[in-house]
């Protein structure tokens, strides 16, 4: 009976000794192995191979930790070599035209293109192999910047363009540029906390900045049709905010966003076509197309925000987290 009871016991010690080692086990359990480890040396033995294997584990990935570090260090070390060896070979057309036109043979005007071409690959190439972070971000910047060099030299070398028709064109390229490379980069960035959460909104923000110096410089270009850039610019981008704003922040069923973004483009729409902002000419039923177009989008607007009604008060607590 003695010795059924110590097998006993030593099976129910075995069954909570991982228990016991993760340290999850109750008290009176904790009590029970602790007391039956100290008398039992075949319990004890398989306590002390738990840590053992907890230890040889830690230690395997340490070690595997410190291999990938290694490679990951081995790899931006020849990354930063190649890089290097691009930019030490995109010197030497420079160097051979600075010497040509130092003995006279070339314009100094194509050497000052020439280098700004250079820096504008070198962006693309060079520096994503010598940066350590934020690659694609820099790539982009810097080669925004080169690429706005080619333009100037160009435009102020050649074509002897004014300083207006420059930021015309830059002012247009960035915003070009920015529409889909910025929400990347923003992404790629670490913002302060309480911009994290607000990454769409800066792009918004960032693209419409750039939307109205493009539309500015074109205005003060053609004065007689700054208002109208203004107004007619004012007016598009307005949908794209309004749009923004009721997908990213209306806390409603996404049938509900849905039909509101139909209804708000409806409106645009009719107060556009009204204003002669927007123009639709399909002969002399263009007037019927544009009563169909309104009451097609309307009736699916509508719809869709009835529906999501009903679905949201089905189930009520699909968005309570973001009410």
């Amino acid at each position: 009976m003695s010795d059924f009871l110590e097998n006993d016991i030593c099976d129910i010690v075995q069954d909570i000794l991982p228990l016991y080692h993760d340290g999850v086990c109750s008290e009176k359990s904790r009590i029970l192995v602790e007391k039956h480890v100290k008398t039992c040396p075949k319990c004890g033995d398989l306590l002390r191979k738990l840590e053992t294997a907890d230890a040889d584990e830690a230690k395997l990935i340490e070690e595997r930790q410190h291999v990938l570090a290694h490679h990951e260090k081995q790899e931006k070390t020849l990354a930063m070599k190649i890089g290097m060896i691009i930019a030490a070979l995109l010197l030497l057309p420079i160097i051979i035209m600075l010497l040509v036109t130092l003995s006279g043979g070339t314009d100094f005007r194509s050497d000052v293109v020439l280098i700004s071409s250079m820096l504008l690959v070198a962006g693309l190439t060079v520096v994503p192999l010598i940066s350590k972070q934020n690659r694609f971000a820099k790539m982009i910047i810097v080669s925004t910047l080169a690429l706005l060099l080619v333009i100037f030299t160009t435009q102020q070398l050649f074509y002897h363009g004014s300083i207006l028709e420059f930021f015309e064109i830059a002012f247009s390229v960035v915003f070009g540029l920015s529409i889909p490379f910025f929400p990347v980069i923003l992404f790629d960035s670490s913002l302060p906390e309480g911009f994290q959460n607000k990454k769409g909104l800066i792009t918004m923000i960032w693209d419409t900045v750039w939307f109205f110096l493009m539309m500015f410089t074109f205005g003060i270009a053609y004065p007689g049709a700054l208002h109208d850039l203004i107004v007619v610019g004012s007016f598009g981008i307005s949908l794209v905010w309004l749009i923004f704003l009721i997908v990213r922040y209306l806390p409603k069923h996404p049938l509900m966003k849905a039909g509101g973004v139909l209804l708000v483009i409806d409106a645009w729409f009719w107060l556009g076509i009204r204003q002669n902002w927007l123009t639709f000419e399909v002969g002399s039923y263009s007037g019927k197309i544009l009563v169909a177009i309104y009451t097609t989008l309307a009736l699916f607007g509508i719809l869709l925000f009835i529906i999501g009604c009903i679905r949201s008060k089905m189930y009520p607590d699909y968005f309570k987290d973001k009410e």
